[in-house]
């Protein structure tokens, strides 16, 4: 399987970011950027501005080893956290510029290097062990991690659309549901709906994306969701040519609601499911205080 596209590196002073570069999944040399020049090298001993052909470059991470440069999808032997000793194999994940992650695939648990080794801890790696790009099953497992670990701070638009019309669906299936039986529609009842519908969303989420259910996704998916679920609900009363207050209005009251709504809706499912994952990874992982 072909690994992912370029990424940009870390923000490492410029005389020492590095990027791996990859050919058709090999090893074909290295990248750097000094000032404005672009250096390359094959050994990542001798530089110079000859092109190397490659069409994947792999952002070096914070942390190294001894005479070991650590990149993106390397396996390294570490431990996972500063108060953990033992040492883990972990796959070395960098979501984005200047951040970097850890996963242990035994365990499935995953966090930021800087939560895992706050400062003064620095984080070292013993050795580099191999590559996620050498096996699928393991590079399809990490991919994914990474991919929830970037929705936290950006959530995908596809996700965020599917959020938001799952609430809308549920809202307007409730309502018809209660004009078919009572000739009416209440305005609670078909909150209620949207509710549901979130509930059921968020649930198979969890069970299918385990390691994209945080806190933190949550939160960025709340105003999100509540700013299209508000535009969705101000355009029914525009088209039917209502007045600009009341446009406004009915707006406002579908951002407040369906922020609401799905806030709730992913606290209940993290404390049905005993807590957003990553809160989870930290509580495993946690050593007991000593008495």
């Amino acid at each position: 399987m072909k690994p992912p596209h370029p990424t940009e590196a870390p923000n490492r002073p410029e005389d020492r970011r590095w990027e791996r570069l990859l050919l058709d999944g090999e090893r074909v040399g290295y990248r750097r950027q000094i000032g404005g020049t672009t250096l390359f090298s094959k050994d990542g001993y001798g530089w110079s501005a000859r092109h190397i052909h490659h069409d994947v470059r792999l952002p070096e991470a914070r942390f190294k080893g001894p005479s070991l440069r650590v990149f993106h999808g390397d396996v390294v032997v570490m431990g996972f956290r500063h108060e953990a000793p033992e040492q883990r194999r972990l796959v070395v994940l960098v979501p984005s510029a200047g951040e970097d992650a850890l996963f242990d695939p035994e365990s499935g648990e995953v966090g930021a290097l800087e939560t895992l080794w706050p400062s003064p801890h620095t984080p070292f790696a013993k050795t580099c062990v191999g590559s996620i790009w050498g096996d699928e099953e393991l590079q399809e497992r990490s991919l994914t991690v990474l991919q929830a670990l970037r929705a936290e701070t950006q959530p995908r638009l596809t996700m965020v659309a599917l959020a938001a019309a799952a609430l809308l669906l549920g809202v307007t299936l409730s309502g018809c549901l209660q004009w078919v039986i009572v000739g009416g529609v209440g305005p609670l009842t078909s909150v209620l709906g949207g509710f549901l519908a979130a509930l059921l969303l968020l649930a198979y989420w969890k069970r299918s994306v385990p390691h994209v259910f945080s806190r933190r996704w949550a939160l960025g998916m709340t105003w999100r969701v509540a700013l299209l679920c508000g535009i969705a609900s101000a355009l029914v009363p525009t088209v039917a040519g209502e007045a600009l207050a009341r446009v406004v209005g009915i707006g406002i009251t579908g951002v407040m609601l369906s922020g609401l709504t799905w806030l709730l809706s992913a606290d209940l499912v993290a404390w049905r499911t005993g807590g957003f994952e990553r809160e989870r990874s930290a509580r495993r992982g946690a050593r007991p205080r000593r008495r």
